[in-house]
């Protein structure tokens, strides 16, 4: 009696152990799916912060290049009108 009631509760674990199985690997097949989606959604950030950084470097460059330009013309224009 006592190993007939061993083999049948062996069985109930073994099978409750592969519905546990089955469980987590559908559960972890879900969560892929939802990592791929915080992974996007990360570089989807990461890239507009870069764009944004890139862009205003370009801005910041193209305004200093264009004071410079200005400071030139002016100092230059003084010069000429004090040589007049």
């Amino acid at each position: 009696m006592t190993v007939l009631f061993w083999l049948t509760r062996n069985r109930k674990c073994c099978y409750d152990r592969q519905k546990n199985v089955d469980f987590i690997m559908k559960r972890l097949n879900l969560e892929q799916g939802q990592m791929l989606l915080i992974v996007i959604l990360v570089m989807v950030v990461a890239l507009t912060i870069g764009l944004s950084v890139v862009t205003r470097t370009f801005t910041n460059v193209r305004t200093s290049n264009e004071k410079e330009s200005s400071t030139t013309c002016f100092f230059s224009s003084r010069a000429g009108v004090t040589i007049a």
